[in-house]
């Protein structure tokens, strides 16, 4: 039986990421979850969506724990983490799939004009530099526009998801002029469906992708 270790920054997908994955599987895998919250927080001097070194280490620590731990796969469900995390792979010598890999390649893929609607401040960079660099290898060169939804986030981490989809919609339905528009954190992913209808644009949501990530390398493994 495979493992999968999955790490989080965010309470709400404690649950909610396990449940969807395990939806999808057709095999039966070990699931551990690791909550840190610090992860995504920890303020540096370069401002968001950069790490302090004490913060990579603990980052680094998590994924050395996965090893120990014989975990097959490191998920990361938190955008955040993403570019720190591709750094470590072969350092620890693990599998690692974060959460908005396949769907940052997609958008890149095939869409020039790209919205991206971010709740946490501090994967915006992140995300925006990682579609430009993706998008690099498609020889393209993409117009990226952000939409900060922050109180958001907030009302997220007090567990009122009503407020948080209220003001995420509201934001939504004012996007025109773009090809696609991505969902920056994966805890908005249950508004894919309503942000298309709204808007009649293509939506990107990670968690489809990622679990669909996960699919094909357990497959592999399994071969």
């Amino acid at each position: 039986m495979k493992t999968i270790m999955l790490l989080h920054t965010v309470k709400s997908m404690l649950n909610e990421f396990e449940k969807a994955l395990r939806a999808e599987l057709d095999e039966a895998v070990r699931v551990y979850n690791v909550y840190d919250e610090f992860l995504a927080i920890d303020p540096s001097p370069q401002g968001h969506g950069y790490f302090t070194d004490k913060n990579k280490q603990r980052l680094k620590n998590h994924v050395i724990n996965g090893k120990l731990m014989d975990a097959d796969i490191v998920v990361a469900t938190c955008s955040t983490l993403s570019g720190e995390l591709m750094s470590i792979q072969n350092e620890i010598g693990i599998k690692i799939i974060t959460i908005d890999g396949s769907m940052i390649r997609e958008a890149a893929r095939s869409c020039d004009r790209i919205t991206v609607i971010a709740t946490a401040a501090s994967t915006i960079p992140m995300t925006c530099g990682r579609l430009e660099a993706m998008a690099q290898n498609f020889g393209k060169k993409p117009n990226i526009e952000v939409i900060e939804v922050a109180p958001a986030y907030e009302d997220m981490k007090r567990g009122n998801m009503a407020a948080h989809d209220r003001l995420v919609l509201e934001k939504a339905q004012h996007v025109k002029d773009c090809d696609c528009i991505i969902l920056a954190q994966a805890s908005m992913a249950h508004l894919k469906d309503k942000i298309e209808t709204v808007t009649g644009i293509r939506t990107l949501a990670s968690v489809n992708f990622c679990i669909d990530d996960i699919k094909k390398e357990l497959s592999k493994m399994l071969d």
